[in-house]
């Protein structure tokens, strides 16, 4: 519990400053940032459409494609679901 307590901001620190138990303390950060699983859910519906209608622009170079690219796949895998190296290429 002192390690999650150190690693907080203030905001953060209010949020589970009379929590006695690391899990508790951890599942109200992981809901507060990350949302419930239904918008979890929702979240990751949004990024697979954004990446099944992801195309190049006509004035768009390589690299700021690859890097929506890289966006949509990052946030799809801190939510839990990423794509495979197959998917992507």
């Amino acid at each position: 519990m002192h390690s999650i307590l150190c690693a907080m901001d203030e905001n953060q620190y209010k949020l589970i400053q009379n929590t006695r138990i690391a899990n508790e303390a951890w599942d109200i950060l992981e809901v507060t940032h990350e949302g419930t699983e239904i918008v979890k859910g929702s979240k990751l519906q949004v990024l697979q459409t954004q990446f099944e209608m992801l195309m190049m622009e006509e004035n768009e170079c390589f690299n700021d494609f690859e890097i929506k690219l890289i966006d949509i796949v990052n946030q799809s895998h801190q939510l839990g679901d990423p794509y495979s190296d197959k998917r992507i290429k």
